[in-house]
């Protein structure tokens, strides 16, 4: 259960590390957030403390909570020893040859050997890898474009789709152009 003093669906504008520690811990389903990039950007004389910031989001996430950190690379957080929540069908991509019959997907075993190939139909789409695309920085919103590093609603709205279950918390500690909390509105 959350602070009653403060509610879902909140906006706490101020230090980060000091809002969260008003939080209980093992409360937060999904962390999904994009840190300040250091002096690349104009923060307007804030500063963060990262360490701090991973040490409250590890203690509020539930076991099984998943953290997504945006720095251009997406580094993935597991607390536990496997999400709580994984659902990836809503990240496949159409797959090239869907609907085909091919033959290969022989393994590579330990001992170097490769297994017999095998046929088997090709499904209509696959797991998008580990590259994903987001062209839309900024989202085109004219309102959006004015933070200085506007992150794309895509992104949250993937992961939140991804590692939150229905009904699930999720917290973005740093908020930017509120591309989290519109995502999990949404969602």
């Amino acid at each position: 259960m959350l602070n009653p003093t403060l509610a879902l669906d909140t906006v706490v504008c101020g230090d980060c590390v000091e809002g969260m520690s008003l939080l209980p811990s093992e409360s937060i389903d999904l962390v999904v957030t994009s840190p300040p990039y250091d002096g690349l950007r104009d923060y307007h004389g804030f500063e963060v403390d990262l360490h701090a910031t991973g040490k409250e989001i590890y203690r509020l996430l539930k076991t099984g909570g998943v953290a997504v950190v945006d720095h251009e690379y997406m580094p993935i957080f597991l607390k536990g020893r496997k999400p709580q929540y994984f659902n990836k069908e809503p990240l496949n991509v159409p797959s090239k040859h869907a609907g085909k019959v091919m033959t290969g997907f022989a393994n590579r075993r330990t001992n170097g050997k490769t297994g017999p190939s095998i046929t088997k139909a090709i499904n209509a789409t696959k797991c998008r890898g580990t590259i994903w695309d987001y062209l839309m920085a900024g989202d085109k919103n004219p309102l959006k474009r004015q933070h200085p590093a506007p992150f794309p609603d895509q992104i949250p709205y993937d992961f939140i789709q991804c590692f939150c279950p229905p009904g699930g918390i999720v917290l973005d500690p740093f908020m930017g152009s509120g591309s989290t909390a519109a995502a999990a509105k949404l969602l």
